[in-house]
């Protein structure tokens, strides 16, 4: 047991020292060591960009990090895809579902460094693996986000097309009735989209924090 335990703690113990060099904490050298144990130094010498699928908490910075360490050419298809990637979800973190081809393309120039053409083969290849979803608009979707507005779209379609059995007759005693039980009196704004929203068969109430969202909600539960 004590020589087991020796053997494998000097496997972490290189694998740590390894890690502190090229700049990562030991809390992420245990994460990394987790997932892939005594092969951790040939997987990141292989390929560091595949922490970022695997390591929760390893991002495309510190893979790249790694990379250029280890002395990695910055236009290799394994650093193009994670860098894709990487620019697709800092783009969704501005609100956008999808980037267009063109768009997405000068993006991973500029914030890569990677010849132009690299990125469009890659983005091809990365298509054609279905890693990527493109509509033939030239819209890159994350096939998380795809999927998403396709089984959005197909539900709201099924809605609109399903019989409206529960459409209110009279729409303003119903709201008097309401008001009267919870002792709230709403204003001429939330009446009006509760009315619009009882004739509707799918509708959408929007507004900044504080415009009465939640309490219109409320009624329309109600």
């Amino acid at each position: 047991m004590i020589k087991k335990s020796w053997a494998a703690q000097k496997e972490i113990k290189n694998v740590m020292l390894f890690l502190q060099e090229q700049g990562i904490s030991t809390a992420l050298g245990h994460r990394i060591y987790k997932v892939y144990g005594d092969n951790s130094i040939t997987v990141m010498r292989k390929n560091p960009y595949q922490l970022v699928d695997d390591v929760y908490g390893i991002g495309f910075k510190t893979a790249d990090q790694i990379a250029a360490k280890l002395g990695m050419d910055k236009e290799s298809f394994n650093r193009c895809r994670s860098g894709i990637f990487y620019v697709l979800s800092q783009l969704s973190n501005e609100g956008h579902c999808y980037t267009p081809f063109d768009e997405l393309v000068q993006k991973c120039v500029d914030i890569l460094d990677i010849e132009e053409q690299k990125i469009i083969m890659t983005v091809g290849h990365l298509v054609f693996e279905n890693e990527l979803m493109k509509e033939q608009d030239d819209k890159i979707y994350l096939p998380p986000f795809f999927h998403a507005e396709v089984g959005t779209s197909r539900r709201i379609k099924a809605i609109m097309n399903a019989p409206n059995n529960n459409a209110i007759q009279d729409i303003n005693s119903a709201i008097e009735k309401v008001q009267h039980e919870s002792g709230i009196v709403y204003n001429e704004v939330q009446i009006n989209a509760v009315k619009l929203a009882a004739q509707s068969k799918f509708s959408v109430i929007t507004g900044g924090p504080g415009t009465g969202k939640s309490v219109t909600r409320s009624l329309l539960k109600r």
